[in-house]
This record gives structure tokens, C-alpha cells and sequence, in this order.
């Protein structure tokens, strides 16, 4: 279980990638990938898997596009794939 502090740190951290990704699917408008580094205090953890189902969420919300989004296999990286539909 997240503390409350730990959610808005990970919530702000979320946002960041949904504001990178976000231009790139308005610029590039196809299949995009990308990887979004992870900060050292969220690597391996919790907190980690929560950030990843905000940012899907995201995506799953967009129109139009579906997501696949997992940690890669080291804990370190977002793996981001946008895929029209």
C-alpha cells in the first residue's frame, strides 16, 4: 500500500510522461515507441507499478489509440508502444 505522499510524488511523475507522450503522438500521429527513464527512488517498486497503470490508463482513454505499457525487465524503463487503431 502507497502512502499519500508517495501517490502524489508517483501522480507528478506520471504526468510528465503523459505530457512527453502526448506531444508525440500529436507530431507523429502513428506507431510511436519511446521508454520513459524511471527516477532511482521508484526503480523495483510499488511505486512503480502504479505509475505505469496511471499512464496506461491514459492512453487506454485516448481515442483512437491503444496502449502497451511495461516495465522492462530491469525495473529501470517505462516501455511505451502507441498504436493507432
Amino acid at each position: 500500500m502507497l502512502t499519500p505522499e508517495q501517490k502524489v510524488f508517483v501522480e507528478s511523475k506520471a504526468q510528465e510522461a503523459i505530457a512527453k507522450y502526448g506531444e508525440h503522438i500529436k507530431v507523429y500521429g502513428r506507431l510511436t515507441q519511446g521508454g520513459y527513464s524511471l527516477d532511482k527512488e521508484l526503480y523495483n517498486t510499488p511505486q512503480a507499478e502504479y505509475f505505469r497503470d496511471i499512464v496506461r490508463a491514459h492512453f487506454q482513454n485516448l481515442e483512437g489509440f491503444i496502449s502497451e505499457i511495461k516495465l522492462n525487465s530491469d525495473g529501470r524503463y517505462l516501455d511505451v508502444r502507441i498504436v493507432p487503431i
